[in-house]
């Protein structure tokens, strides 16, 4: 299973959180490395969302949840 569809709801469909392990760390075991990924993603994702706003029909949610619940 591809870690991007571990994640994803289907249209249509309501999202089930229950059925995601909060604790869940995929391949990262070290600040570092989860840090590192993380900057790799939100260049992409700074990418994918410049083509969103010039198609102007689709449109992304995406949910963050804080550590502490906050």
């Amino acid at each position: 299973m591809l870690y991007s569809e571990r994640f994803r709801v289907a249209p249509g469909s309501k999202p089930r959180l229950s059925a995601i392990d909060p604790s869940f760390r995929d391949k990262h075991e070290s600040k570092e490395s989860a840090e590192k990924a993380i900057a790799e993603n939100g260049r992409r994702m700074r990418e994918l969302q410049y083509l969103l706003y010039a198609e102007d029909r689709r449109s992304v949610l995406i949910i963050l949840q804080a550590l502490d619940a906050g």
